[in-house]
């Protein structure tokens, strides 16, 4: 595949040489003359993007463009019919086996956004189905962020756990990263427990207590684990009876990562400042971290579902008010926590469990390895 390009001066907007390109497999041969005999440039398509950037004037004429980019190179050619350069960046997609996210989903209603990403609901095209997708902008990323980011897709892909959404896809292009799970438009954790008494619904608790069990279990710290992040579905009893009811959570893949991962400023990588430990706000590298950070998640979860309201900052759940981020944080490294339902009896097992959760000091904190021995702690078998 052969082809004519200019070359453009960007600066002064003029049209600088005349090149001819040869696409041979994997690899673009740039030639300064029609004849071919002087080779100018030699491009591996691997790890770039061919980005469409649509037309120019130059010199009064219209042009069409696309560029090759690399990390720290950039590559681009005009021509002045906008077939020819569709059909080069078509099949420079298709060599570097690019796939289009846009043409597999609609991307619809946004959910939240954190530090670095936005996660939005999307549509499968096909299917119809609704999925969850995390978009990065790599603008406010460095490489070794980038990388991070790859190296989670692999965690992604091994989670294997019916409390989790399932890894869907991966995407990538020039500008921006997308993760796609299994989204849920199912009520959250907490909804369910503003009508529904949490001592009479000790097998969810388990649910969320096998969840910290089996992210222990590969050495994963996962950083949006909170209660708007956990939808909880009903799952189909015998003959409608309601006392044989039973309830399944679902948490979000997103903001998993392995403890090593968390040693370059984590408090970042958290989606929600309530659920920061100590240990990460007072975060420095001769400090220790480890994976008692999912146990305070799990306590404050429980304060939630018990309470229906953050233990610490005092923010009640469903109102919208400014957060006051400096008096949260102080609060969870001194303020000290008065349980007021400490003398309902039904409650107290997971009460206590609420408190041991929530020790400040990461040392002290219940393990997960107690908290799966006590006797009220069950797993259902799926």
């Amino acid at each position: 595949m052969t082809e004519f390009f200019y070359q453009l001066d960007e600066k002064n907007n003029e049209v600088l040489n005349y090149v001819c390109i040869e696409m041979f497999d994997t690899l673009i041969f740039v030639f300064s003359d029609k004849k071919k005999q002087k080779l100018k440039d030699v491009i591996q398509l691997s790890t770039c993007f061919i980005k469409d950037n649509g037309n120019k004037i130059i010199s009064k004429k219209k042009f069409y463009s696309f560029s090759i980019m690399f990390q720290s190179q950039i590559f681009t050619y005009y021509n002045q019919e906008k077939s020819i350069i569709k059909l080069w960046v078509e099949c420079l997609r298709t060599v570097i086996g690019y796939r289009n996210i846009f043409d597999y989903y609609e991307l619809t209603n946004e959910l939240y956004s954190a530090n670095n990403y936005t996660v939005k609901i999307g549509v499968n095209k096909s299917t119809k189905e609704y999925v969850s997708i995390k978009i990065y902008s790599k603008t406010k990323m460095t490489q070794n962020d980038i990388e991070a980011i790859k190296s989670e897709i692999d965690l992604l892909r091994m989670i294997k756990h019916p409390n989790f959404a399932q890894f869907i896809d991966f995407f990538e292009n020039s500008e921006f990263l997308f993760l796609v799970d299994e989204y849920y438009k199912e009520p959250t954790i907490l909804d369910f427990f503003r009508v529904n008494k949490v001592s009479k619904n000790s097998d969810v608790v388990c649910q969320l207590i096998d969840i910290v069990r089996y992210l222990k279990s590969f050495g994963i710290v996962h950083t949006d684990f909170r209660a708007d992040n956990i939808k909880i579905l009903r799952l189909a009893s015998k003959d409608d009876d309601d006392d044989d009811i039973r309830y399944m959570i679902k948490t979000g893949l997103f903001g998993i990562y392995k403890l090593l991962d968390l040693s370059e400023n984590p408090i970042i990588k958290f989606g929600n400042i309530h659920y920061l430990p100590p240990e990460i706000i007072n975060y420095s590298k001769d400090k220790y971290i480890g994976l008692e950070i999912n146990v305070w998640n799990l306590g404050i979860i429980l304060y939630q579902i018990i309470f229906l309201t953050f233990p610490f900052g005092d923010l009640p759940i469903d109102k919208y008010t400014p957060i006051n981020y400096n008096l949260i944080k102080n609060e969870i490294l001194e303020k000290e926590l008065v349980f007021i339902n400490e003398k309902d009896i039904e409650l107290k097992p997971i009460v206590e469990l609420t408190k041991n959760c929530l020790i400040k000091n990461p040392r002290s904190r219940i393990t997960i390895g107690k908290i799966v021995n006590l006797k009220w702690v069950y797993f259902q078998q799926n």
